[in-house]
């Protein structure tokens, strides 16, 4: 112990030496690792350090951070995360480096998490999986499996890093032709990456040590941590960090295959021999191709790598390369292993690359190649020191493509080429000029391809340069999942915002600007995504337009009065949110979907919470004494009284949902009486407010089922599981009589035809298709149908009314 406090001293007067007496963040979280794991820690002036620092593949992703901790163990993993993520200090995460973008796994200042120590590899005698820790290359996976005749299915370069290859991308699958078992975890590209699927077993089934942004540990399976599952099939490091992954290992014997060399003139031919190959009639899943091409390079204009899973020289589905004349010939039977380590790798210090994704078609691959070769494109990249340029053509098979289901890619169901421009150069004074010019040329290849409608939005991650849009290629369905998994697993955004490297999911967005203490202040009221805030304005909309619709309100009034209402929402918004997070902390530490919000986390204290609740109440009070007229002000003591029971109803009755729908509802009351003070709220309101109150039901019985089996297990109540197999009835009756009282509305306040048309039929239509299509079963599909339905039906009212409002048939 006493060498443990004499090490900490002299570790935090050698930094505060260095950094001088005003530390920042870093800094201080710089001092503390040093501290905590003192044999595992790097300062800049430590032997080793620029060693571990410059350890990334390409020059261009080097930097200097202000320490580098390299961990052993997944526990020190934790305690690292757990002291970045609470001060808040950002950090970078490198398991093998071989990323060429700028932060994508080194930092400047901030704390590189180094993960080349978790390399372990083991296998028991006689099993047939192999756990491998994320920090190890595949030359240590490949070389202890070829020990005993076997392989996993992994990266095509010996020297790739296995986390963020596997975690980069996708899942595939292969077939019982060469192994015994499908889907795996695959994110680079393999040379087994076309094999169909025969089989449904998982071979990469399980991520056995998964750190969260908390620093605890999880577990990742289709059982356990399923959406998490799911996200990281090709989530990068936005979520967590992965520290082991267990792989299925599979016998292999003899490979036939390796490369050929092409002189500038067969480019050609080997582009179209490259379209005759994906669009032949033969689907043989045991072969798979690589077109490199150099149109930089006088000596080798090409190289093209092939590989047939069988002891088979050149099979008739590769006989469209057969045939062209070549340079060299390197391709003859041999282990895996070997084959593996024939790969060639460029040895130029500098890089950068960019994915697209195309349909297979000659026509288009005979333009890219005149793109590519063209004089003036080529010149702003070959003229600089050392200037090269390679467009690489990886084909997938359509069998391929729909074998990796079940990730969040979006890939089109179809055959496709997944195109990479790469460019190598020598000097860093290069580095503007040169991703210039490749990102040039690439949006002229992505501009050809979608004139010629053969371009796909997919961006292959590990492929892709750091400016391109890869997570929105995955389509807005599986972008916005993938950001509900997020909120979930790491609330605070820690790999959004303190990681700075990858492919974030909230790029741009409002919330990730914000100072580090707001967020969850934002989370506790609802504002990221605002849907609670649309919750509780809505209502009190519709009764103002009601209102203006009944007295002839002018515009200008009715604008004052919908802003005045907005921002009453806004406060009061902050502080129903906040209060049931106050009374349900105790409930919320126990379910697992609520147990990341901001006071069950940790993050806000009871304390914080109550003050903030009471600054929003009053906030919500000064609106409505000063800005509304006093019928209205007296007309929020209901919902205030509601909603303050509201967090207690779920203890007390399965009704629940209809307190809910009460507290909303009531809005329609206050914003009516805020535009006609001297007007009896009659049966047109009272049938809106009826209204909102079924619709309410509806989506928040939905809502409710996420939590069925914890609310059941805890005692809870709500109509989720009181009606159980039945909801769907019941939520179809409510349809139904929102429907009813709706029309009821309109005929009351004598409303022309266009609002019976739009309300009534459109929410009855939206509402409809949102019973239908939920899966109540699956917690995601209620969660989509919530956020997203309940917009449908509000809008169905709010246009109807604004329509006739507009028509000025004011009674």
């Amino acid at each position: 112990m006493l060498t443990l406090i004499a090490a900490s001293v002299l570790i935090a007067a050698s930094v505060a030496n260095e950094y001088g007496p005003a530390a920042s963040p870093w800094e201080l979280a710089c001092t503390n690792l040093g501290a905590l794991l003192p044999a595992s820690t790097l300062f800049r002036w430590s032997r080793g350090y620029s060693a571990i620092s410059d350890d990334n593949w390409s020059a261009t992703a080097r930097a200097k951070p202000g320490c580098i901790v390299r961990p052993e163990k997944t526990a020190q993993v934790q305690s690292i995360v757990r002291l970045l993520s609470r001060r808040r200090v950002p950090f970078a995460i490198r398991s093998g480096g071989h990323n060429p973008a700028p932060g994508a796994a080194n930092i400047n200042d901030g704390v590189l998490v180094d993960l080349g120590l978790l390399d372990h590899v083991s296998s028991a005698r006689g099993s047939t999986t192999v756990t491998v820790g994320t920090g190890a290359k595949w030359t240590k996976v490949y070389t202890v499996l070829d020990r005993h005749g076997l392989t996993a299915v992994g990266g095509r370069i010996l020297d790739v890093g296995v986390g963020g290859l596997l975690l980069g991308s996708r899942f595939f699958r292969i077939s019982t032709g060469v192994f015994a078992r499908a889907d795996f975890l695959q994110g680079g590209l393999s040379w087994m990456s076309n094999l169909g699927a025969e089989q449904e077993k998982l071979t990469t089934d399980c991520l056995p040590q998964v750190v969260l942004a908390n620093g605890s540990l999880v577990k990742a399976n289709a059982t356990h941590n399923a959406d998490l599952h799911w996200a990281l099939k090709g989530g990068g490091n936005n979520f967590a960090i992965v520290t082991s992954f267990k792989l299925y290992t599979y016998p292999i014997g003899r490979v036939w295959g390796g490369i050929r060399l092409y002189g500038l003139s067969q480019l050609p031919a080997l582009y179209a021999a490259m379209a005759e190959y994906q669009t032949q009639a033969v689907d043989d899943s045991h072969a798979n191709v690589m077109l490199q091409a150099f149109p930089t390079n006088a000596t080798v204009g090409a190289v093209l790598t092939v590989v047939y899973l069988k002891p088979q020289a050149w099979p008739s589905v590769l006989a469209p390369f057969s045939r062209i004349p070549f340079v060299a010939d390197a391709t003859k039977m041999r282990s895996y292993l070997d084959l593996l380590a024939s790969t060639n790798v460029p040895s130029l210090p500098r890089y950068d690359w960019r994915a697209s994704t195309v349909k297979p078609d000659g026509r288009l691959y005979a333009s890219i190649h005149n793109m590519t070769s063209s004089s003036t494109n080529l010149e702003p990249l070959s003229s600089l020191t050392s200037g090269t340029l390679a467009v690489g053509l990886q084909p997938m098979s359509r069998s391929g493509v729909l074998a990796g289901r079940g990730n969040a890619l979006g890939l089109s169901p179809e055959a496709q080429t997944w195109l990479v421009l790469g460019g190598g150069w020598y000097s860093s004074s290069d580095d503007g000029p040169a991703r210039d010019a490749i990102r040039q040329l690439g949006t002229k290849v992505v501009a050809e391809a979608a004139g010629s409608g053969l371009g796909l939005p997919y961006l292959f991650m590990n492929d892709a340069s750091f400016d391109q849009p890869v997570i929105a290629g995955y389509g807005a369905e599986n972008l916005a999942r993938l950001r509900e998994v997020q909120r979930t697993y790491d609330p605070d955004r820690v790999f959004q915002q303190l990681v700075p490297g990858g492919f974030k999911l909230w790029a741009g967005a409002w919330v990730s600007r914000l100072p580090a203490s707001w967020i969850p202040l934002v989370q506790l009221s609802r504002l990221s995504p605002p849907v609670g805030l649309a919750l509780i304005y809505l209502p009190h909309l519709f009764g103002a337009l009601l209102a203006a619709i009944q007295q002839g309100t002018p515009a200008r009034d009715l604008v004052r009065a919908s802003l005045v209402l907005l921002v009453g929402s806004f406060f009061f918004s902050n502080a129903a949110h906040g209060w049931n997070d106050v009374v349900d902390a105790p409930l919320d530490r126990l379910v697992a979907r609520t147990r990341t919000r901001p006071i069950p986390r940790g993050d806000l204290s009871v304390r914080t919470a109550v003050y903030f609740v009471f600054s929003q109440a009053v906030g919500a009070a000064a609106v409505a004494l000063l800005l509304m007229p006093a019928r209205a002000a007296a007309c929020t003591v209901p919902t205030i009284v509601a909603t303050c029971y509201y967090p207690w109803a779920k203890r007390h009755t399965h009704m629940a949902q209809l307190v809910l729908g009460f507290c909303l509802a009531w809005g329609v009351v206050i914003g009516f009486e805020s535009l006609s003070p001297s007007a009896v709220v009659g049966l047109a309101a009272f049938c809106l407010v009826a209204a909102c109150i079924l619709w309410t039901a509806v989506y928040d019985t939905i809502y409710a089922h996420q939590d069925a089996v914890d609310d059941a297990r805890l005692g809870l109540k709500s109509m989720a599981l009181l009606f159980r197999g039945r909801t769907k009835a019941v939520l179809w009756l409510f349809v139904l009589l929102m429907a009813a009282v709706l029309v009821g509305v309109g005929l009351a306040a004598s409303m022309a035809w266009p609002y019976f048309f739009i309300t009534p039929l459109g929410a009855a239509l939206s509402l409809g298709v949102m019973v239908a299509r939920v899966e109540l079963g699956d917690p995601f599909s209620c969660w989509w149908w919530f956020r997203y339905g309940f917009w449908l039906a509000g809008s169905s009212i709010a246009v109807g009314l604004s329509s006739e409002y507009a028509l000025g048939r004011a009674v």
